[in-house]
């Protein structure tokens, strides 16, 4: 009876859904170590929650994906059944929702992916305003005499003619393996102005270090006794801020007053998410607010593991008891994109996901309406149809639905896009060529996926198909 339909359907449905379960279990398993290290998680299977969501889920999905089929094969009467009337329409607009609705979601991660990685290698490879290769920046563990580490290590690498300049910083560039990031925003009033500038606390060789180019005046120097006590290096940004220059000589109203040394040319010392901003350097004083917390070394690009280790050793022999925790300036900077990084590899998982996902269901469709135009297909072939003509028929309204698919997709993915580029103060411009290929993608993926049964159906016997009806 019908009751015994419904039931079994939905059993059926239950048990497929409960093995995929078990299946999904296993390569979570296997994949979860990596899914842990990925996203610096600690997500462990063994939830009593995580169970008890996937036991929602089964239950669910059974339910759905049973009930439709449970629902309308019971309604059949058996007679018309067996006069080969069994009731289901098509195309079906249920149908076409499905194929539109997977395309859509599949070219929408598909353009999504494509924009993150190009907004991901734009900072990765935008020029920052200062050299970052080959420059290793060492913190400082709390304890350490910052002076007489630096001191000691220019004393101990000065005959390495690989180790070009050594300084030292409060704020580093970027985030080192410490996992560690300083930042400093001072404020001063002077002609009844209020002014902000981020402070860089510094030594000598700061400038050369980073090779900061210098558009007007000096970098610091011994040959000026009072450079420690009053000499400040200020970007171009803070130099708009004061007006029309000259700067260099200018005095500054701070606590103490400094005189302005020289006019940095504009670099990014912070995230590109972030406009350059004000920024000024002044030299460590004995006791001062501002600890120096990393050592910058630039070495010569040739040979650079023996460097490492050369420079390694003579930190070991200063302060043995502390790790020698080095990285590279350029290293450093690509840290602060890893959310950026995580988040393209995520959608790239989820785009593949959804393209697997749709071409099973659009394969499974193809399967069923090639199914029911069987005898349209013998017909054809007797009379004269060829297999290119058949495959294109049987294409047609599937690839219509992928067509309308990525003009629904292309301009949600534009609008989300832009949206999320607006959090970055440097970014990219979203090219119309992105959708044209995700969308490009898809149509070939669709296709391909329908000729594995239309090629089929198209190469039948024409007597068998219309025996078969």
């Amino acid at each position: 009876n019908r009751r015994q339909l419904v039931a079994q359907f939905w059993g059926e449905a239950l048990l497929v859904a409960g093995v995929a379960l078990v299946l999904g279990l296993g390569v979570c398993q296997v994949v979860l170590p990596e899914f842990n290290a990925l996203f610096r998680s600690d997500i462990e299977l063994n939830s009593p929650h995580l169970f008890l969501a996937a036991g929602f889920v089964v239950l669910a999905v059974g339910l759905l994906g049973g009930g439709y089929p449970a629902l309308a094969l019971s309604r059949f009467q058996a007679a018309a059944v067996l006069k080969g009337d069994t009731g289901v329409q098509r195309p079906g607009r249920l149908r076409n929702l499905l194929v539109l609705a997977q395309f859509a979601i599949s070219v929408l991660l598909i353009s999504c992916t494509i924009i993150i990685g190009q907004q991901l290698q734009y900072l990765r490879h935008k020029p920052l305003g200062f050299n970052k290769e080959e420059v290793v920046s060492i913190p400082l563990a709390q304890g350490l005499d910052a002076a007489q580490v630096l001191e000691r290590l220019r004393n101990g690498l000065a005959g390495n003619p690989r180790v070009k300049s050594i300084s030292v910083g409060y704020n580093n560039f970027g985030l080192g393996k410490d996992g560690s990031i300083y930042t400093s925003v001072i404020s001063f009033t002077q002609e009844d102005r209020e002014y902000y500038t981020h402070l860089q606390v510094a030594d000598f060789g700061f400038t050369e270090a980073l090779e900061i180019p210098l558009v007007e005046g000096r970098s610091f120097s011994r040959e000026h006794p009072t450079d420690t006590a009053r000499a400040i290096l200020i970007n171009e940004a803070f130099a708009r801020q004061l007006g029309e220059g000259p700067h260099v000589g200018k005095v500054l109203q701070m606590d103490p007053p400094r005189e302005v040394a020289g006019v940095m040319k504009d670099f990014h010392f912070q995230s590109l998410e972030r406009p350059i901003e004000p920024l000024s350097v002044v030299l460590a004083r004995p006791g001062g607010d501002f600890p120096m917390n990393y050592i910058f070394v630039r070495i010569s690009p040739d040979e650079v593991p023996a460097t490492m280790q050369a420079i390694e050793g003579t930190w070991k022999t200063i302060a043995p008891k502390t790790p020698f925790i080095a990285s590279f300036l350029n290293e450093n900077t690509n840290r602060l994109y890893r959310v950026e990084e995580v988040m393209g590899q995520l959608f790239m998982a989820a785009a593949l996901l959804a393209i697997l996902l749709s071409c099973m269901g659009l394969f499974g469709i193809a399967v069923l309406a090639i199914g029911q135009r069987t005898k349209e297909i013998g017909i054809r072939k007797v009379l004269g149809a060829s297999v290119a003509a058949i495959v294109a028929l049987l294409s047609r309204d599937f690839l219509r639905m992928v067509a309308l698919a990525i003009l629904v997709a292309a301009p949600l993915a534009w609008l989300a896009m832009r949206a999320w580029l607006k959090n970055y103060a440097y970014r990219i411009d979203i090219q119309w060529w992105v959708f044209l290929l995700a969308g490009a993608l898809a149509v070939l993926i669709a296709f391909l996926t329908l000729s594995l049964q239309s090629v089929r159906a198209a190469r039948g016997n024409p007597v068998e198909a219309l025996r078969s009806e």
